[in-house]
């Protein structure tokens, strides 16, 4: 499983901030057992149908989603972390105090915007969760996605990762109100998004009847930066390590027009020769350009150029570092690169010093 070594210090981060159930969807053959610390919440694990995970692991994700007893459901990579302002003690914390400022709305999904960042180092960061998200040369970039937090009740599908599709309902007028119109005795159902209450259409005449709302994936427009990241961000870690990137780039396969899996996005050609011939490199600035062609879309992602978002206000606030789940394990993110390679015929060995290489050139680029 590629997310084992963040799989510990994900779940501990979540249930320091209340959450009591875990449904965790394996991609990859149940062959390892998972290794999860004792903790106080619950945690499922289940076998994915999708032989190529990404948005079809989420067909899997509504059923026993609906099954459960919660009240609320966010899904989320075990590479997101959600920050929230420092006087919210927890994630019921923050939707009571929410709900409560806007008594006339019946919230269905809140909304917290994604913030990216990149660790360009050769393993994840060992450190502690906060103490890895303040690491000295770390710049978080603004991002217009959002990850929804949902009433399970409404929730109807998931087309993406990003945002549910609901079931809005259209409450009958009582029958000391059926000569007035509908709307003004509506309680308004609502998604609350990057610090705005985004009403739903409300009903425009009395009648039972429901509707379908896909929720938006992006956050409202012209919305300013310190407005939409004042209470709360979902920091998603693009890029945990090199590690990480070229294991996910070899690793993850796609789909093809005819429906078909396909092989994963790294040429491996390119690669097998660029960790052969990287001493060989006079110029450092080509080592870097053409482990990103190797690497394809996974190496350019990590390299766009958005402006620098400042999120010291829940960062350095979050939790008490010495109450902080570790982020990773190293030794095991190490150990699931060299199976990785080792299975599809690399030498594991030269790759890692190729990515020592690279890091060497990444390191002036980011001082």
């Amino acid at each position: 499983m590629l997310e084992q070594a963040y799989l510990n210090g994900f779940v501990a981060w979540y249930t320091k901030l209340g959450v009591e159930c875990f449904l965790l969807f394996r991609d990859d053959p149940a062959t390892t057992a998972l290794a999860l610390p004792p903790l106080p919440g619950s945690v499922k694990v289940f076998q994915s149908k999708s032989k190529i995970g990404g948005n079809h692991l989420l067909k899997d994700f509504l059923e026993p989603v609906k099954r459960s007893e919660y009240t609320w459901a966010l899904a989320v990579d075990t590479d997101e972390y959600l920050l929230l302002a420092p006087h919210f003690r927890s994630l019921a914390h923050y939707i009571a105090d929410i709900g409560g400022t806007h008594p006339m709305a019946i919230i269905d999904a809140f909304q917290f915007p994604w913030a990216r960042v990149e660790m360009l180092q050769p393993l994840c960061s060992q450190s502690r969760v906060c103490r890895a998200l303040q690491e000295p040369n770390l710049v978080y970039h603004s991002n217009k996605h959002v990850k929804t937090l949902s009433r399970i009740s409404q929730v109807v599908g998931f087309s993406n990762a990003h945002s549910p599709s609901v079931m809005v309902q259209k409450e009958a007028c009582t029958s000391s109100h059926e000569q007035r119109p509908c709307a003004r005795w509506q309680v308004k159902r609502s998604v609350y998004s990057a610090g705005m209450l985004l009403q739903t259409t409300p009903c425009s005449s009395c009648s039972n009847a429901s509707k379908r709302l896909w929720l938006s994936p992006f956050s409202p427009p012209d919305v300013a930066v310190g407005r939409k990241y004042a209470d709360s961000a979902m920091v998603h870690v693009q890029t945990r390590s090199l590690a990480n990137m070229l294991t996910k780039a070899a690793a993850t396969r796609l789909e093809n027009g005819k429906g078909e899996v396909v092989k994963g996005m790294a040429n491996a050609s390119a690669l097998a020769r660029l960790a052969q011939q990287a001493s060989q490199y006079q110029e450092r600035p080509a080592l870097l350009a053409s482990f990103k062609e190797a690497v394809g879309v996974k190496a350019a992602l990590a390299f766009m150029v958005d402006l620098p978002l400042n999120l010291s206000h829940l960062i350095h606030a979050a939790r008490p570092p010495d109450d902080d789940p570790a982020m990773c394990d190293a030794e095991r993110e190490q150990s699931i690169f060299n199976d990785v390679f080792t299975a599809q015929g690399f030498a594991p060995r030269r790759l890692w010093k190729l990515l020592q290489d690279v890091s060497a050139e990444l390191l002036p680029l980011h001082q």
